[in-house]
């Protein structure tokens, strides 16, 4: 029976010991998109602004990351700023960058800035559009959540809240009622 016991919390040891590792990192890999996701319109903004008024790409992002404080966004431009200065192309630098991240909202963006890059087309102008449509996206999700909190909160509302009105404004009624019953 013992030997059984021991089998049973060792079993359940080593699931929790393979379960837990991958939804820790899964965690860490969201809460590092949501992070980009937040950083990235800001920082396009910054570029557009730059870049518009007659700066290159990389002075420009240069003196971007350094004014920036560090979060996830800043530390991958950061290194792939490093690799562009150490003789990297700046396209296989930025590719490498969305791969690296998958972030889709980021990948997006840098494969507008190498397509625009290749075809010569204004990267200020693709900056400026596609930080337009992040803040929309930014804006549509916050309403999107914003519309689902009247639901999400109906459940605690049902459970903890409803009980304790009904206590409130019944009690006393229920009271005097047994008061009565009881003489």
């Amino acid at each position: 029976v013992l030997y059984g016991r021991f089998a049973g919390v060792g079993l359940l040891l080593m699931i929790l010991l393979i379960l837990y590792p991958r939804s820790w990192l899964r965690g860490v890999v969201r809460r590092r998109h949501l992070e980009i996701q937040k950083a990235l319109p800001n920082v396009l903004d910054l570029l557009t602004l730059s870049i518009e008024a007659g700066k290159d790409f990389l002075t420009s992002l240069r003196d971007i990351l350094a004014r920036r404080r560090k979060d996830a966004l800043t530390e991958e431009l950061e290194r792939t700023f490093r690799e562009i200065q150490l003789g990297k192309q700046r396209r296989t630098a930025l590719r490498e960058l969305a791969q690296r991240v998958q972030q889709p909202d980021l990948s997006t963006v840098i494969n507008s800035v190498v397509q625009a890059d290749e075809l010569g087309v204004s990267i200020g102008q693709i900056l400026r559009i596609q930080g337009d449509q992040l803040r929309q996206k930014r804006f549509n999700r916050a309403e999107k959540l914003a519309n689902e909190a009247p639901v999400k909160i109906l459940f605690p509302l049902a459970i903890f809240i409803l009980p304790a009105v009904i206590i409130i404004l019944l009690g006393p009624v229920l009271l005097k009622g047994f008061n009565i019953l009881v003489k």
